[in-house]
């Protein structure tokens, strides 16, 4: 009964290896990357051949010099764009709908965008062939006066060319609800109409 219970147990045993042998080898398979291991061999060698050459080759009194840092990979030309992410074709265009909800009264247009209708027209009407923005936004009316309206100010500035002054100038801008907010910029002058500043013509 004892030599048959040991046969058992060595069966057992035999088993269990083999089970847990099959499991390490099947891991290994899966997980097994052959150009890793070629990458650390390679470096493995080409540490050792700097040790080597690093090495005292005359006596041990020689000095050696440590190492700070690996070599640094050469990688090539990075990439510095992504792939064209416009799409292939331009969106539908928007339809006017008959439930379109209505604005009732003016509340809610004194919340839109800049009025570039009459900014231009204010400008437009100005009699100097240009105009400072701060100077032009301060005589605006109230109404038109929006942190909004000093942006569309300063577009349109841009679009007619605009000089830099070199001041800082500041303003105050009223929202609809009444509060007040100042703002500071750069100063800069534009001409009343789309003709550049401060452009000289030297044609004859």
């Amino acid at each position: 009964a004892a030599v048959a219970h040991r046969v058992e147990q060595g069966v057992t045993e035999v088993l269990t290896a083999q089970r847990r042998a099959s499991h390490v080898i099947t891991a290994q398979v899966r997980t097994h990357d052959p150009v890793r291991d070629r990458e650390v061999d390679d470096l493995l060698r080409t540490v050792m051949s700097g040790l080597q050459s690093w090495m005292p080759q005359s006596s041990r009194g020689d000095r050696v010099d440590p190492l700070r840092s690996f070599p640094a990979a050469k990688v090539g030309a990075l990439r510095r764009n992504l792939n064209d992410l416009q799409p292939e074709s331009a969106p539908e265009p928007l339809h006017a709908s008959e439930e379109a909800p209505e604005f009732e009264g003016t509340e809610g247009r004194e919340w839109g965008g800049p009025r570039y209708e009459d900014l231009e027209n204010y400008i437009g009407s100005r009699e100097d062939a240009d105009f400072d923005l701060a100077e032009a936004f301060a005589h605006l009316a109230a109404s038109a006066r929006r942190p909004v309206d000093l942006l569309g100010l300063l577009e349109i500035a841009h679009r007619n060319g605009m000089v830099e002054t070199g001041d800082i100038a500041t303003v105050e801008a009223r929202r609809p609800d009444g509060t007040v907010r100042r703002f500071a910029f750069g100063d800069v002058t534009a001409g009343t109409t789309g003709t550049t500043t401060g452009q000289e013509h030297t044609d004859d």
